[in-house]
């Protein structure tokens, strides 16, 4: 009775053996699975936040450039409108002055020569 006994107790401590190793076995994975899990959320909600800054900074990025875009448009057309305007001043104060008297020294001259000897 005494051997059935040894080999029970021998029997019941592998048992707990194997349930001690297999817990243990469990609960490595468990962790694995948890500690990889954070890692890989922690990592995946930082890049999400960081597109997010990146984002943000971009469409503030974007709106300046479109603001200075339409500054700089209004600037050239404004350019472009006194440019306009000198010409056309400057072609009217030209026919005028073709107008009031000849700015050629040749017609000028012979101008002042009819006036002077009128043609016989």
């Amino acid at each position: 009775m005494r051997q059935k006994g040894k080999a029970e107790r021998r029997e019941a401590i592998l048992i707990n053996a194997y349930k001690w190793s297999l817990l243990s076995a469990l609960w490595f994975c468990f962790q694995w699975v948890i500690l990889s899990n954070f890692i890989w959320f922690s990592s995946t909600s930082f890049a999400v936040w960081a597109d997010a800054d990146t984002w943000f900074e971009r469409q503030q990025q974007e709106e300046g450039l479109q603001r200075l875009q339409a500054e700089h448009q209004a600037t050239i057309e404004a350019a472009e409108a006194e440019d306009r305007k000198k010409l056309t001043e400057a072609r009217d104060g030209e026919t005028e002055a073709i107008d009031d008297e000849p700015t050629d020294p040749m017609a000028q001259a012979e101008a002042e020569a009819l006036s002077n000897n009128p043609p016989q």
